[in-house]
């Protein structure tokens, strides 16, 4: 059976059927069923949405790819459709559970939701499930970048509120709950606009579910009993990624990245006890699990001193908001600069302050992949291999899509002996593009297979062609050559290549046939002359 189905579909499924059923059981049936059909939608809306507003609104590329989904629904691969039912509706049981005020369950589930995130993203990501093209900009967070922590919170306000909004119970006379659809397309919206635009209306949108947590009478119970089922999908759920990253991904240190949802669990379960692990993490200095703590705090201080709590809540979050965008501006600009400056010193041979300026770049900008990818190339054509195979760990760590990080890694480790992780970062690139020629060379290298280049301009073959000879293979870089000069008998960089790759391999008849032919096509080429005393070439 493909392992993808048994360890990421299958479990799916249990826990969807689980939560389903759930749902049947502890609340009304018109509810349940009006959740399960809207969130199905909101999935398929979700993933048009997001395509639209990147692809065509912003002309960039998908912030994520999930790997040969098995099936999709308009596009929308029905995976993801799945993933979000699941998170949202343990989202709103477990917000249910911490409280029975409905914008204070919403507020909890976005806390929820985030802290799940970080869980199965690091599992995801570390198996090479999917893989995001957007910058890891916080390395703490174990490979995951924090705009996926953010967007999974953001479904607790673009879907759940709404849909606890136009449901509840208490709210059935209130015609401005209908404001409540407008959540979605506010967030989504403010993609098109500037940074600045954007910020602002994620933060608003926060406030708004704060205050309303913190001032608002509305209670919502949604959930009668029955909670056996939702606990057993729950623990699936956290058991499944803890399991690929102790055994698929092989790295143990990614179960940091179960703290902050097992946290959220036990601060809704036992606030004291929750309390008292935010304390002690925060003691030990493992900041992202005092969060749920932190929340907890926030929600029921601010309900009980309401007069001047939620506007000290909001002014310290705008405050914060506006600091962080300043603080990310002036990085920003200071990135550019010592990029500059280490080009600058590059271009001019002055490769040692090159190397110190890239160094300095990596520590202090950890969430740019560019500083290491350039620190890479330069180790690598310094032969530091071990060097640059570690600074294109790094960045490919940080911009998951970062295929010529994984084309350096594939020859590194060809070039050192290790096939089968050479054979595992081509495989990498190929997942985010799959008809790249050389990563398809690479890959087929790495696995003994057979490759017959079919390069499609001469710039092209001339690259298969140095990257065959650099990994070794002097035999695989005479056939894509010699394809070239068949295919562009006019382009004269393939006779000096050619002669040379004859040459390195001790084939001094093959470099004087090519030799021949090259002086025949260019009868006044100087260096074909000169190679041609060389050799003893008439």
């Amino acid at each position: 059976m493909n392992a993808r189905l048994f360890i990421l579909t299958v479990p799916s499924l249990v826990v969807l059927g689980l939560l389903f059923v759930h749902s049947l059981r502890a609340m009304k049936p018109v509810r349940a069923a009006a959740f399960w059909c809207t969130v199905a939608t909101y999935g398929v809306l979700r993933g048009l949405a997001l395509r639209f507003v990147v692809e065509h609104g912003l002309g960039g590329s998908f912030p994520y790819a999930i790997r040969d989904p098995l099936l999709t629904v308009i596009g929308v691969p029905a995976q993801e459709i799945a993933g979000w039912a699941i998170v949202a509706y343990l989202s709103w049981w477990l917000g249910a559970r911490f409280s029975k005020h409905l914008f204070a369950q919403v507020a909890w589930a976005c806390v929820f939701l985030g802290a799940i995130a970080w869980a199965i993203e690091a599992a995801a990501v570390a198996a090479g499930w999917w893989t995001w093209s957007v910058p890891v900009s916080r390395p703490e967070f174990l490979n995951v970048p924090a705009i996926a922590i953010v967007d999974w919170a953001f479904v607790g306000i673009d879907f759940l509120l709404p849909f606890t909004v136009l449901t509840a119970p208490g709210l059935k006379s209130q015609r401005l709950r209908w404001l409540a659809l407008l959540a979605f397309p506010l967030h989504f919206g403010a993609h098109l606009f500037p940074s600045v635009v954007l910020d602002a209306a994620h933060w608003i949108l926060v406030a708004v579910i704060l205050w309303l947590a913190m001032r608002s009478e509305t209670t919502d119970e949604p959930f009668a009993r029955h909670d056996r089922l939702a606990w057993i999908g729950l623990s699936m759920v956290l058991g499944v990624a803890a399991l690929v990253e102790l055994i698929v991904a092989r790295q143990p240190r990614l179960l940091l990245s179960q703290v902050p949802a097992l946290a959220v669990v036990v601060q809704t379960l036992h606030p004291a006890t929750g309390y008292v692990v935010g304390a002690v993490a925060g003691v030990i200095g493992t900041v992202i699990a005092v969060i749920p703590a932190a929340a907890a705090a926030v929600l029921t201080l601010g309900r009980r001193y309401r007069a001047w709590m939620p506007p000290l809540v909001i002014a310290v979050l705008g405050i914060g908001a506006y600091r962080l965008h300043i603080a990310g501006s002036e990085g920003q600009a200071e990135l550019t600069r010592g990029l500059d400056a280490a080009i600058a010193a590059r271009d001019h041979g002055d490769l040692d302050a090159a190397r110190a300026q890239l160094a300095a770049l990596v520590t202090e900008f950890p969430g740019s992949h560019v500083p290491a990818a350039l620190l890479g190339e330069i180790d690598y054509r310094g032969e530091r291999l071990d060097a640059a195979r570690d600074d294109f760990l790094r960045a490919v760590r940080i911009k998951q899509d970062y295929v010529r990080g994984y084309r350096f890694l594939s020859v590194i480790d060809l070039r050192q002996g290790r096939l089968e992780s050479a054979s595992t970062f081509a495989e990498r690139g190929l997942a985010i593009d799959a008809a790249d020629p050389e990563l398809n060379y690479l890959a087929a290298h790495a696995s003994g297979r057979a490759f017959e280049a079919s390069p499609k301009e001469p710039a092209q073959a001339q690259t298969l062609a140095a990257i065959a000879f650099e990994v070794g293979d002097a035999a695989g870089a005479a056939d894509v050559l010699d394809r070239g000069i068949v295919l562009w008998p006019g382009e004269r960089s393939f006779y000096p290549s050619r002669v040379n790759v004859a040459l390195k391999a001790g084939d001094r008849d093959g470099a004087r046939r090519v030799l021949a032919a090259w002086r025949l096509r260019f009868p006044q080429d100087a260096e074909a002359a000169h190679l041609a005393r060389g050799l003893g070439v008439e």
